[in-house]
């Protein structure tokens, strides 16, 4: 193939999820985990319940530049404002 620093950017994928795959939630709280794709990228994936998702973080020891354990907090901190956004009043949206 033709060897080009835009086509290896444009093939860098630091997050690897469910984008591959058919999304079936489960009855229990399993989850099947992804690994990054590339040594400075994340893998998460989700399992959406009836009033809870279950979520699988992970992130390569090797990479001093990432980390499962700030990505899962900047993860919650998101769904949380996202929750407070969805549960404002009509009036104050």
């Amino acid at each position: 193939m033709i060897k080009n620093a835009s086509i290896d950017l444009s093939d860098y994928t630091p997050l690897s999820g469910e984008d591959h795959v058919l999304l079936v939630p489960a009855r229990c709280e399993a989850f099947m985990c992804y690994g990054p794709l590339v040594p400075d990228g994340y893998g998460c994936c989700y399992n959406p319940r009836s009033a809870s998702i279950v979520f699988g973080v992970s992130a390569l020891n090797s990479s001093p530049e990432t980390h499962s354990s700030t990505f899962r907090d900047a993860l919650e901190a998101s769904l949380t404002q996202m929750r407070e956004l969805l549960e404002l009043p009509d009036d104050a949206a």
